[in-house]
């Protein structure tokens, strides 16, 4: 017997590239049925989520039959959801069918994640929380995976002059085309200026969005003016599946020329210097000894208005505690840092833009009531005031990533701000440091100012294009002030992928898999 929620996607539903989609094969063993003193118990199972606001309303996805011996349940896992899962056990009575319950377990859908092809082995509790008889045991296994990456660099010849400089400035863009002819961006390299013999820096693509290994990959060339404007210089046509026979040959290509193309007498060629493909994704890294950190940097300047009014603070505490479930689920040590720009700080009350928010000597707070308490603490003794300097803290933020170049952790950095920076020129410099370092930058806007800076920072990194990956993505928080749980998922959407960016640069293997064991610790509904 099979049950799927609506938390799992049924059969011929869209498969979302970034979840995976897990089967859950449920046993027994020593249950005990207190009513009729008996250990022949044919249990009813009822399989249930909370995946809302309210972490105490669980919602009934599916439930077996007595006699069903070997219940299979499905869920699904996305990096930023923590979506809980409750299995209680019934005994059906034979003449009034009325159901006993026996016991019930509780877990995440991260606990399926650690535990994948491993059993998972749980006592029953009661609903006091007490140990009852009996466990369950779930062998979870992945029925739908995200896939995994390709490393390739590339070059070119026959770059044609630009006839008043002289000069050769080229980039490429790939394309991917699937059957139907339907074509979506997928990367665009660097611009390599004076060369006629390009080569571009290591591009890492993830596999997801490319579709099928057969699918095409359109690779455009194009010569770009001082200005940024582009002319057309050609294109060459492949797949993945040719590609990953660049391990065994160099594979070189004729860019063909269209009635939109600069005409050139001699055609530009494209050939395959590297690749390697990276057949994991971000869950096998996950299973290994990489681990996944985060921070806080909070805009404390006068620009948010008065930060210290309740409704102001308020929003602020709400947008900190939703991630709450996120880091207690990841972030081992608990050791946050909580850093503020943009306020005077006694007793000297200069204007500081690195801001320690809990104002001892190391910016690490114990957990999230930590970073709740830091931030009360820092709202009562500065003064918010300009300029809004947000590239201190990142420059702090990138030196502490900067000392995991063994790729074993990574730092998700969260910025709340309203958006309105001073001196983004230096913000934009920060964040092309930072790329080449284990962080991601999520900026969660408090006002509708953040998707203009958004574009500044994207438009300034575009020109300078020194970043080594993109690692800063935002969103509004007003988009979510009625749905708070799901803000945490949508922040986080691209760090698995920039995660994953990050390791391929590095050529890092997942390490080996430790198996979990089989006994996972009893917890109480308390515990989540």
């Amino acid at each position: 017997m099979e049950a799927t929620g609506s938390s799992a996607p049924a059969e011929g539903e869209a498969f979302d590239p970034q979840v995976l989609v897990i089967s859950m094969s449920l046993s027994w063993a020593g249950l005990t049925d207190p009513g009729e003193h008996s250990s022949c118990v044919e249990p009813v199972l009822v399989y249930s989520v909370c995946d809302g606001e309210d972490r105490s309303e669980y919602r009934e996805v599916a439930r077996t039959v007595a006699g069903d011996k070997h219940p299979v349940f499905r869920t699904t896992y996305r990096f930023g959801e923590t979506t809980l899962i409750r299995f209680e056990v019934f005994s059906e009575k034979l003449l009034s069918g009325t159901l006993e319950p026996l016991g019930r377990i509780f877990c995440t859908s991260l606990d399926m994640v650690v535990y994948l092809n491993v059993p998972y082995k749980r006592a029953l509790l009661t609903e006091t929380g007490k140990k009852g008889a009996g466990f369950l045991v779930i062998v979870p296994t992945a029925q739908k995976s995200p896939k995994g990456f390709a490393a390739l660099q590339l070059s070119a010849r026959n770059i044609p002059l630009k006839t008043f400089f002289r000069t050769a400035d080229s980039m490429l863009e790939l394309w991917r085309q699937d059957t139907c002819g339907t074509s979506a961006l997928v990367h665009e390299t660097d611009v390599v200026r004076n060369s006629g013999t390009p080569h571009w820096k290591k591009i890492i693509l993830n596999k997801n969005r490319i579709g099928k290994d057969s699918d095409a990959i359109l690779i455009k060339c194009f010569d770009v003016s001082f200005s940024g404007e582009k002319t057309y210089l050609g294109y060459a046509e492949t797949n993945i599946r040719e590609l990953a026979q660049g391990t065994e040959k160099r594979l070189e290509w004729q860019c063909k020329q269209d009635s939109s193309t600069l005409f050139s007498k001699t055609p530009v060629m494209l050939r395959l210097e590297y690749y390697k493909d990276y057949p994991w994704s971000f869950i096998d890294y996950m299973h290994g000894d990489f681990s996944v950190n985060f921070a806080y940097i909070i805009d404390l300047s006068s620009s948010n208005r008065d930060i210290t009014s309740i409704d102001i603070k308020q929003r602020y505490e709400a947008t900190i505690s939703a991630f709450e479930d996120v880091i207690s689920q990841y972030d081992e040590e608990q050791l946050i840092p909580a850093l503020g720009f943009g306020a005077k700080v006694p007793p000297s009350n200069m204007t500081q833009s690195l801001i320690f928010l809990n104002g001892a000597d190391n910016p690490r707070c114990k957990g999230m009531q930590g970073v709740m308490e830091a931030l009360r603490q820092s709202l009562e003794r500065v003064t918010p005031t300009e300029p809004s300097e947000l590239a201190p803290s990142l420059e702090y933020m990138t030196g502490l990533a900067d000392n995991f170049r063994d790729s074993s952790k990574y730092y998700v950095v969260l910025v709340l701000t309203d958006g309105k920076l001073d001196y983004t020129f230096k913000t934009v410099d920060s964040l092309i440091r930072a790329s080449s370092t284990a962080m991601s930058v999520v900026m969660i806007g408090l006002s509708d100012e953040v998707p203009r800076v958004f574009e500044e920072l994207q438009r300034d990194k575009l020109r300078k294009k020194n970043a080594e990956r993109d690692i800063f993505f935002s969103v509004l928080l007003k988009d979510y002030l009625h749905r708070l749980h799901e803000l945490p998922r949508d922040a986080l959407s691209e760090v698995p992928n920039q995660i994953m960016q990050f390791l391929a640069f590095r050529d890092v293997e997942p390490a080996p898999v430790t198996a979990p064991t089989m006994n996972a610790p009893d917890l109480c509904p308390s515990s989540y």
